[in-house]
Formats: C-alpha cells, structure tokens, sequence
C-alpha cells in the first residue's frame, strides 16, 4: 500500500480519535511528515491548556525544481480555506523559511517553531 495523501490522513486520523502520524504524499512536495492531534504551545496555550486539531507538519521538503515558486504558500492557503478551524505548527524551521511563515500569518514560539492559529468558533470535523 503506498502513502495516504494529506487529506486523507487528515480524514482518517478525525475519524479515529483525532491522533496519528505519517508521511504522506502532496502534489510537488518530495517528502512530507505530519503529526494531528492535540499540542501546547510555548507562550501561546491559554492557562497551559492544549490546542486540539493541530496538524504539525514535521518535515517538508519541496520537490528542488519548484522551490520559491509559492508551493508552500499554496499548501497553507488550501488547508486554510479546506480546514479552517485545524491549527498549524511548523516544528525546527530553518532559518531562511521563517520569514515566509511570518509573512504567512505564522507566530514564531520556541525551539524555531511557528504557529498559525486556526479560524475560531468553525466546527473542526
């Protein structure tokens, strides 16, 4: 069986109790590691709470030949408009890739991580 797409991860790991792990497959991205579920975040989680539809994207590398050509920026835009509610975290960015998330709408929180918050009051599945 070969790798699940995003969305499908996605779907599933909502179904089945809103935690999981995989890498997955995505339109012009080489490799893709995502984690869902529930996460603090430094600096950010009200009264140490934890938010809950959070997808981590762990590790992303962009296929070489497309890289600046906005895949990244599309990839946030349709999870956005798909997901409105689902919170995103990008875990250890490298330094040259945190002023687009910045530019994105991403909060920068500690260990070079950076969090967008997801739409309020939208049913999350």
């Amino acid at each position: 069986m070969g790798k699940s797409s995003l969305d499908q991860f996605i779907r599933r790991v909502r179904v089945s109790g809103g935690r999981g792990n995989e890498w997955v497959k995505e339109k012009d991205i080489h490799c893709l590691y995502v984690r869902y579920g529930g996460r603090h975040i430094l600096g950010i989680s009200p009264n140490n709470s934890v938010f809950n539809d959070v997808l981590d994207i762990a590790t992303i590398e962009v296929e070489e030949r497309l890289r600046g050509t906005g895949v990244f920026t599309r990839l946030v835009a349709r999870l956005r408009k798909n997901y409105p509610g689902m919170h995103l975290y990008v875990e250890n960015a490298a330094p040259a890739f945190q002023p687009l998330l910045l530019r994105l709408g991403f909060v920068a929180v500690p260990y070079e991580s950076f969090f967008l918050e997801g739409e309020k009051n939208v049913a999350t599945f």
